[in-house]
C-alpha cells in the first residue's frame, strides 16, 4: 500500500490496528507526523450514527496526492466495518463503499479493497468475488490475480470495471509492484522478477523478491529490497545502496521526490505508532543520505563482490529512439524508445 504520494508525503498508521484511529500525516525529512484519525473518525461516526469513542481503524493509504482512503469499524454487540475516502484539502468524506476490508490499495484517485468472503470491490461499484487483490496503478487502474485460490496470472482492471490486460505468469504472482506505468512481480515458476511494461529485471546475486520501485533523475530503475534491511538495488546491474541493515524497517516505499531526489521510509514498528517513522533521503549524484535529518553516509555497493565502487564507473542506461515514418507519405507515425540492445534483439519501451 502507497505510504508515499507524489509528492514525498507519507501516511503513517497504515499497518496495525487498535485504538481509534492512528492515522498522521508528514512531509518532512525528519519524519515529524500530524495526527488526523481524530478529525476523520467523527466524521465517519455522524454517518453511521454510532458513538465515536467506540471506533477503530486501520489501513488507510493513499489515493490521490490529497486523498487517502481506509475503513473505520464500530464496535458494540455486531462489530460493523466500512469503506470511505477522505479529502485532506475539503474535508470531504466520500462513502461507505462497503462493509470493511482485509487489505486495500489506491492510485489515480481510486481504491479497492479486498474482503475475505466479498473479495475485491473498487470504490466505482464494481467487484470480483474470487480475486485477489494485488495493486492500484497511478492511473487508476486495479492489478487482480483472478483466482486467490490460484494466483496465477494477473489482470488490470479499468476504473469502470472493465479488463484491459491480462499478464501471463508461469505460476502464482506476489509482491506485485507497479510505477510509471510498469508492473513488478515475483514469479515463483521462475524464481526470479518479472516486469509487464519494461525488461526483466536481471537476476540478483542478493535475494530479492521485489518490492516499491522507482527512477532516478537521469532515468536508471532502483528496487526497494527489504526483505534484509533496505536496500535500494539497480534494476539493470548488479549494484546498489545498502540504506538499513537492521531488522526495524516496517511497511517501507521508495518514491522520487519533485527535486529529483529519492525518498524512502519504513517504521521501527509494525504498528507505524507516531515517531517510529524512518525517513531517508538520497541525492545519488552526490553520495549522500539523510536519516531523519542527520547526514550520513552513501555507498554504491558491488552486490557480487560486496565492495564499494565509484558510481562515476556506472554505465548510465542507454536511452536512444527511432521514428517510425509513413512510406506513402514520409511523415513520422511514431517515435519508439530503445532502451537495450543486446545480442541481436531490440528492447523497447514505450511509443506514441
Amino acid at each position: 500500500m502507497p505510504k508515499l504520494n507524489a509528492n514525498g508525503e507519507y501516511i503513517a498508521g497504515v499497518g496495525g490496528g487498535g485504538g481509534r484511529l492512528l492515522i498522521s500525516i508528514g512531509s518532512d525529512p525528519m519524519g515529524n507526523t500530524v495526527p488526523i484519525g481524530d478529525t476523520i473518525r467523527p466524521l465517519i461516526a455522524a454517518r453511521l450514527g454510532v458513538n465515536p469513542e467506540i471506533t477503530e481503524g486501520a489501513g488507510w493509504f493513499w489515493i490521490s496526492p490529497t486523498k487517502i482512503a481506509g475503513q473505520l469499524c464500530a464496535g458494540g454487540a455486531v462489530e460493523a466495518c466500512s469503506t470511505w475516502v477522505y479529502d485532506l484539502v475539503s474535508g470531504v468524506l466520500e462513502g461507505p463503499y462497503g462493509a470493511g476490508a482485509n487489505d486495500g490499495r489506491g492510485g489515480g484517485g481510486i481504491a479497492s479493497w479486498w474482503l475475505g468472503g466479498t473479495g475485491v470491490y473498487s470504490m466505482r461499484g464494481w467487484s470480483r468475488a474470487a480475486a485477489g487483490l494485488q495493486a492500484v496503478t497511478d492511473d487508476g487502474n486495479t492489478i487482480i490475480t483472478p483466482d486467490r485460490q490460484n494466483p496465477i496470472g494477473l489482470e488490470v482492471i479499468a476504473p469502470d470495471g472493465r479488463t484491459i490486460k491480462n499478464i501471463i505468469t508461469t505460476d502464482w504472482a506476489s509482491f506485485v509492484t507497479t510505477a510509471d506505468g510498469i508492473l513488478l512481480w515475483y514469479d515463483h515458476g521462475s524464481k526470479q522478477l518479472r516486469a509487464d511494461g519494461a525488461p526483466n529485471p536481471i537476476p540478483s546475486p542478493v535475494e530479492n523478491y521485489g518490492g516499491a520501485f522507482t527512477t532516478d533523475r537521469h532515468g536508471r530503475r532502483w528496487i526497494l529490497n527489504a526483505q534484509n534491511g533496505l536496500l535500494l538495488q539497480a534494476w539493470d546491474q548488479p549494484i546498489g545502496y545498502w540504506i538499513s541493515q537492521d531488522a526495524f524497517n516496517f511497511w517501507s516505499d521508495v518514491r522520487r521526490l519533485p527535486n529529483g531526489q529519492i525518498r524512502i521510509v519504513s517504521s521501527e514498528t509494525q504498528g507505524e505508532l507516531p515517531g517510529t517513522l524512518r525517513v531517508f533521503d538520497l541525492d545519488l549524484d552526490a553520495g549522500m543520505m539523510t536519516q531523519n535529518g542527520t547526514p550520513a553516509a552513501l555507498s554504491l555497493i558491488d552486490l557480487q563482490t560486496g565492495q564499494p565502487i565509484d558510481p562515476v564507473t556506472v554505465p548510465a542506461p542507454v536511452k536512444t529512439t527511432i521514428t517510425v515514418i509513413d512510406r506513402a507519405t514520409g511523415a513520422p507515425i511514431a517515435t519508439i524508445a530503445i532502451v537495450a540492445i543486446a545480442a541481436g534483439v531490440i528492447l523497447l519501451t514505450a511509443k506514441d
